[in-house]
């Protein structure tokens, strides 16, 4: 594709609108973050005047953990850490295994290279301008002239799949790389046809590069992405240039190849991780399938409640605006053309697939760790995007529409027309009320048919170039502003300057830090916690106060989480302790909601605090505890028969079985002190005399950091030191410089041999799995460099 004065104008244009919409946190002192969700929850809401109404459900992860989780990262990389391991929620978990963590995704380093909170609009201001770019320019290499073109990117900026989850740094990530994959892949069938062994590579370059960084972005939404772009290859190829085909399946294995050779540093750990678990997966269902087309009647946008009501201010995934929605049928059933065919297969192919579960996607590593397959909806939205660009193009720039009839686009057409009616009489008969609702609505099938034929009308009308061309750009602005309103609800700019109202008692009580976070702010309960020595863990007895992932930002462990990915045998040590003695897929959230039935687990994972809220009736359920704090957002009882993080004991009880472990562990006669249980052959210890106590042997952690724990501890006879830590793949311990075995004990924790004497204990996380992917990775790009250099200078000579 050449390059014209319009190309270059309509980018601008593109980039401009773009930085108009993201001026708030660009340059307006806001965020890209829904902080009145923080305001709203315990005990934040006690000490903060509330704001008002709360956002979109789902968006509020992005301060309950999204938020947390980059400072986390942030942090690693300003103390020269990999963040490989999180010591802040659950007793441990791994951090760049869990893939969605995007710690090798190179967007994401501007969360370390700028103040965290304003890198959130950045990054969402950069991923949604390369969205539109690219897409832009997957129509342009389609066919479609540069001013039409622009619908694509309409579609793709506004459409509300990408107004739900662009702000999501990793979700946005895998969107924006999602064009620019199908640009490579149209650069790859191109590139074939040339028969330029240079050009081909250099195109396969862009195709691989475009899909690693959406993997790196975030796995499971560019499973799909991978999928469609890899097909579009093959599929434009059989179109086009059907007799090189031997020559594109040789390119798309060396693309495969070179992709897994890449991404391997990801997805190497992260295979380790899902290996333990699953998720379940789902598709749609007859709700969101109509959002297309009666989005402001399912979404409930403007009905208000409290954090924590699930549907709150939802957003018409599938919705692309009525102008390209029209377009698109017209585009289908008037259109003709190869690369027409192509998008308007894809289009309605994935919309399909959109709507369906397939068993088999609950088998496949990463891939079955989400649970909403209408991620593949952004191929698919761009590509009906695409198609509508094609007929405005046709229409309005040529004149008339094409006479020719295409049977595959008529086929397409008919299978697209048979699921929306499908869906539609669907609805009518599971839920009458609400379909009549739609009806009756401006968005309803009156309004659809109406506007439509009004465009149908327009675009039929056989006037002159000039007029066209007007009409051309009120349809684009008339899109543009159909999706905005749809878009500007969804991203939630907020300053927190004016967002956070302290109380007057807060403003006398809490004593302002140097350090203190603007986007999650201090409160009487996290500067008490702040101010107390040594490492410990804190549990909150009342669901879902003080949400546990926020305390990373005050850099407080908490043995509560909310992780895309759990480690397996963490989810079981857990459930055992609930009683729970089944292994269902695992959920992403763990409260510990029965923790007082067995209040002994509290000793054990070393919670040194409890918090409750304010009036808790499950004060009485947790006795034992002290009271060392209380104020109007709630109280903190200390825990004083805790365990230490790190402690000795001279008896361990071997198990075969871990159920039965697991049941010895659960008994209130179980010494937690003194033993532990362990299903792995641990070699016999010397039981010590009855004058030799094991609190006599102290051990003291000298240094705790993520990825690092120092101990020194003496002990009187051969013992066994207990870290009460998540023993995870990966990690390896030294006892004075040498290399130990670590057992697993107490059904998660790890377990170090030591001999009489004083010993120097060193832990360290490095997954052996990171370490072979990053040699394999490091080796891929010198080779594409050699070859690279090699097809230049060969290209050269032959020039010369």
């Amino acid at each position: 594709m050449r390059w014209t004065s319009d190309d270059r104008i309509v980018v601008a244009i593109i980039v401009m609108v773009t930085c108009v919409c993201y001026a708030p946190v660009l340059w307006g002192g806001a965020v890209a973050l829904p902080l009145n969700v923080v305001a709203q929850i315990a005990p934040w809401s006690y000490s903060y005047e509330r704001p008002g109404f709360v956002g979109h459900m789902l968006l509020s992860d992005l301060v309950t953990k999204y938020y947390p989780y980059r400072l986390f990262m942030a942090r690693e990389f300003w103390a020269g850490q990999i963040p490989l391991w999180n010591p802040y929620v659950f007793a441990g978990t791994p951090f760049l295994a869990v893939a969605n963590s995007s710690v090798l995704y190179p967007v994401n380093w501007v969360f370390a290279m700028l103040p965290t909170a304003y890198a959130f609009g950045v990054v969402a201001w950069f991923h949604s301008t390369l969205t539109a770019v690219a897409s832009w320019m997957l129509g342009r290499m389609s066919g479609v002239r540069a001013y039409p073109a622009l619908l694509v990117a309409i579609v793709a900026f506004g459409n509300g799949f990408v107004a739900k989850w662009v702000s999501i740094p990793d979700i946005g990530g895998a969107i924006a790389w999602a064009p620019v994959a199908l640009v490579g892949a149209l650069h790859v069938t191109n590139a074939v046809g040339t028969g330029d062994v240079t050009r081909q590579w250099r195109a396969v370059l862009l195709f691989v590069g475009a899909n690693v960084m959406a993997w790196l972005a975030q796995p499971d939404t560019s499973f799909f992405i991978t999928v469609v772009s890899g097909c579009t290859i093959i599929a434009a190829t059989w179109q086009l240039h059907r007799e090189r085909m031997r020559t594109t399946l040789i390119w798309t294995a060396v693309s495969a190849l070179l992709f897994v050779g890449l991404f391997l540093p990801q997805l190497l750990p992260t295979l380790e991780l899902t290996s333990s678990m699953l998720r379940r997966v789902s598709g749609g269902n007859t709700s969101g399938f109509m959002t297309f087309i009666f989005p402001e009647v399912f979404t409930n946008w403007h009905q208000p409640g409290d954090w924590g009501v699930q549907g709150n201010k939802a957003v018409a995934e599938h919705y692309i605006g009525l102008i390209p929605l029209g377009l698109f049928v017209w585009g289908m059933w008037r259109g003709a053309g190869q690369m027409m065919r192509l998008w308007a297969g894809i289009a309605v192919l994935v919309w399909l697939f959109s709507f369906s579960a397939p068993a088999m996607w609950q088998w496949m590593p990463i891939v079955s760790q989400f649970n909403e397959l209408t991620r593949c909806l952004v191929v698919g939205l761009i590509a009906m995007g695409v198609v509508a660009a094609r007929a405005l193009d046709d229409v309005l720039m040529h004149g008339h529409a094409r006479r020719a009839y295409d049977g595959w686009l008529r086929g397409w057409a008919v299978v697209w027309t048979l699921f929306v009616l499908a869906g539609i009489v669907w609805m009518r008969r599971s839920d009458p009320d609400i379909f009549w609702q739609a009806l009756r609505s401006w968005q309803g099938v009156g309004g659809v048919i109406a506007i439509n034929s009004v465009v149908a009308g327009v675009l039929l009308w056989r006037v002159s170039i000039p007029f066209k061309k007007w009409v051309m750009v009120l349809l684009l602005l008339v899109a543009a502003g159909d999706v905005w309103w749809y878009w500007a609800p969804m991203q939630t700019f907020q300053s927190p300057h004016t967002m956070y109202r302290p109380t007057p008692d807060l403003q006398r009580e809490v004593q302002p830090r140097s350090d203190d976070d603007p986007i999650v702010p201090p409160t009487r309960m996290s500067q008490f916690l702040r101010s107390q020595s040594g490492v410990f863990r804190v549990f909150s007895a009342d669901y879902p106060f003080y949400q546990s992932n926020t305390g990373m930002v005050a850099e407080f462990q908490d043995i509560r989480g909310f992780e895309s990915l759990m480690w397996g045998s963490y989810a079981q040590f857990l459930r055992r302790w609930e009683g729970k003695q089944h292994d269902e897929p695992i959920g992403v959230s763990v409260y510990i909601t029965g923790a007082s039935a067995t209040p002994q687990w509290l000793d054990l994972v070393n919670v040194r605090f409890v918090l409750f809220k304010p009036k808790s009736p499950n004060i009485d359920a947790y006795p034992g505890l002290r009271l060392v704090h209380q104020s109007d957002e709630g109280s903190i009882y200390e825990n004083l028969d805790v365990l230490p993080r790190a402690y000795i004991v001279h008896r361990v009880e071997y198990f075969a079985d871990a159920n039965r472990a697991y049941e010895r562990l659960r008994d209130p006669q179980f010494p937690l002190r003194q033993a532990v249980t362990t299903t792995d052959v641990v070699p016999e210890l010397a039981v010590p005399g009855a004058d030799v106590a094991a609190d006599a042997d102290i051990p003291t952690i000298t240094s705790y950091t993520a990825n690092e724990v120092r101990i020194t501890a003496t002990v009187q006879s051969r013992a066994v030191l207990v870290l009460t830590d998540t023993y995870y793949p990966g990690w390896h311990v030294s006892v004075n410089g040498v290399e130990q075995p670590i057992y697993t004990v107490n059904g998660v924790f790890r377990g170090v041999l030591l001999d009489a004497g004083t010993n120097d204990v060193r832990f360290w996380y490095w997954p052996q799995s990171f370490a072979i992917g990053i040699w394999v990775a490091g080796t891929t790009m010198v080779l594409c460099l050699l070859v690279t250099i090699v097809l230049g200078l060969r290209e050269r000579t032959r020039q010369v």
